[in-house]
């Protein structure tokens, strides 16, 4: 059998936090928060692991739009993320999640950039500048 670990990928030639950014939908800055060990987001050593994100285990009553919300990302790029969250299966059940299943997120780590909503914000911000490195 093959073990994919979630919310991992293995670096392949000319990768960069960069490129993988765009890729996952994604800041190169998001990236780099989350693997602490690279020296620079523009020289990923081949086959290198790099983190995309945390493993968030659901609790009861969870649903992709709360989790969306929670983390500040849209529910689009949850079921990128999380490829058997988006397959015929679980369209045909509602996309309902199981507490304690695991799914992959990652997490908008500046607030300007986040899309999410609070009630002494108003409306949903979402700012449409890009990272560039």
């Amino acid at each position: 059998s093959v073990v994919v670990r979630r919310c991992s990928y293995c670096a392949q030639p000319d990768d960069s936090l960069q490129t993988l950014a765009r890729g996952w939908h994604a800041t190169w800055k998001e990236l780099w928060s989350g693997n602490h060990p690279l020296e620079s987001p523009d020289s990923l050593g081949l086959g290198q692991e790099i983190s995309l994100g945390p493993v968030y285990a659901t609790q009861e009553d969870d649903d992709l739009q709360h989790i969306s919300t929670r983390f500040g990302v849209d529910v689009r790029d949850v079921l990128l993320w999380n490829p058997d969250l988006a397959d015929s299966l679980a369209e045909a059940n509602d996309y309902v999640l199981q507490p304690g299943q695991e799914i992959c997120v990652i997490p908008v780590t500046c607030i300007y950039h986040a899309r999410v909503t609070h009630p002494h914000w108003g409306p949903t911000f979402q700012s449409d500048s890009q990272d560039v490195l």
